[in-house]
């Protein structure tokens, strides 16, 4: 995979890593940090959770971007705004990685040749990079918070890095 220059993040990803204070993992191995529009508008839509929502006002190295137009390649998925959004923004960039948990969204990414990442392997990068020390307490929190990923797939994920 080429060097990630730039993570375009969707509202999941933000909501959950904002509600356990950890959405410096969005930065980890460096990459700029993009959210479009239409995902800070999605996020505001959730139901209130004030910390998520400080955290993500607090997280200046945040760039919001424009939304860019959507193609109709996208529009033919039929995603939510916020996915939509994202891969038309990463559509073009190929220094770039999505950080979407929709698994249409992914297939979407996928299919159109886009690298993608859940909330779930960016915590596992993390490990492997060793900017946390363990990955279960952070997918605990993460899936209390609302994460919905099965017992069976976080336990293969953490398997992966060792847990």
């Amino acid at each position: 995979m080429a060097r990630v220059v730039r993570r375009i993040v969707d509202a999941s990803p933000l909501i959950l890593l904002g509600k356990i204070a950890r959405l410096d993992l969005l930065r980890v191995g460096g990459p700029e940090v993009v959210v479009p529009g239409a995902v800070l508008e999605e996020v505001g839509g959730h139901e209130p959770d004030e910390a998520a929502a400080q955290e993500i006002v607090l997280a200046s190295w945040i760039r919001v971007a424009p939304s860019a137009p959507i193609p109709s390649s996208i529009q033919a998925w039929d995603l939510g705004a916020g996915e939509t959004a994202v891969l038309a923004l990463a559509l073009d960039d190929r220094d770039c990685e999505v950080i979407l948990d929709d698994r249409d969204a992914k297939r979407s990414a996928q299919t159109l040749g886009i690298t993608a990442r859940g909330t779930l392997g960016l915590v596992l990068l993390a490990k492997q990079l060793g900017e946390v020390s363990a990955a279960r307490p952070l997918v605990d929190q993460l899936k209390h918070n609302g994460l919905y990923l099965t017992d069976q797939v976080i336990n293969q994920a953490l398997a992966l890095v060792g847990e």
